[in-house]
This record gives C-alpha cells, structure tokens and sequence, in this order.
C-alpha cells in the first residue's frame, strides 16, 4: 500500500509540478504518481489560496485632466473574486492603468 501523503507533501510535489514545465501527465507518470490525484492536488491548492486570498484595495488617484471620458457605468468580473467598477465618466486614460494594477493583484 503507498504511503498516504501529508498536506505539505502534497503542496511541494505541486510546487515542482509548476516549476517542471511539463503537462500533469508527463509529470505524473515520470515521478510515479497517479494522474488524477496530482490532478486533485494542483485543484485543491487553487481551491486553498483563493480561499485564504484576502480582498485588497489600492487607492487609485486619478487627476483632473480635461482628457475623454467613458460615459456610462462599466463592470469587470477578474479572478479571485475581484471586481473593477468602472463609474460614468471615468478618464480613458486611466482604464488601461487600473486594468494593469488589478490584472497584478488577481495573479
């Protein structure tokens, strides 16, 4: 009978899945585990860090420029929970910014 992995054990032989480069497959059955538990694995440690992934919120300053502007309400969903709400009139300038600065936080 194979020897039941502890938590941390798992979360290692994760970490050396992502750092290998290779399809769950090829890793798998190169270091002799079963593909679908590494499968399971790699799900519940994304399952785990969006759990623990505490809400964060950056304060935007934005100055007043005579630049064009969106004219209605926008809402963006992005990984993790996280949304970008976009109020009318908003500078189009600063879309591409705040996008940026919250693609960096989802990862």
């Amino acid at each position: 009978m194979a020897k039941k992995l502890t938590k941390q054990e798992r979360l290692e032989i994760v970490a050396k899945w992502r750092e290998s480069g290779l399809s769950i497959k090829k890793f798998a059955v190169t270091h002799h585990f079963n593909v679908s538990n590494l499968k399971y694995w790699i799900q519940q440690t994304h399952l785990e860090s969006d759990a623990s992934a505490e809400p964060a919120f950056v304060k935007l300053e934005i100055p007043k420029t005579a630049a064009p502007t969106i004219r209605s309400r926008a809402r963006f969903a992005i990984r993790k929970g996280m949304v970008l709400e976009i109020e009318e009139n908003f500078e189009n300038p600063f879309l591409a910014a705040a996008m940026f600065l919250v693609a960096g936080l989802a990862r």
